[in-house]
């Protein structure tokens, strides 16, 4: 339960960054990150860890 409640966390901050950095609102910056980890083969945690940690800002290559 620790594990999940942590990573709606990471998740919550995740799309916090994107829709700051990218000027989106908080549902579309979700569903962004959301995309970009199906199309990569990814979990969703995984890249909000590194959304968080500035490793990856999904989006920003299309723009």
């Amino acid at each position: 339960m620790e594990h999940a409640l942590s990573s709606r966390v990471v998740i919550e901050q995740a799309k916090g960054i994107l829709s700051v950095r990218l000027g989106l609102p908080m549902d579309t910056a979700f569903d962004l990150m959301r995309r970009y980890t199906r199309s990569h083969h990814l979990r969703l945690t995984d890249v909000a860890g590194d959304v968080v940690a500035r490793r990856l800002i999904p989006g920003l290559e299309e723009m």
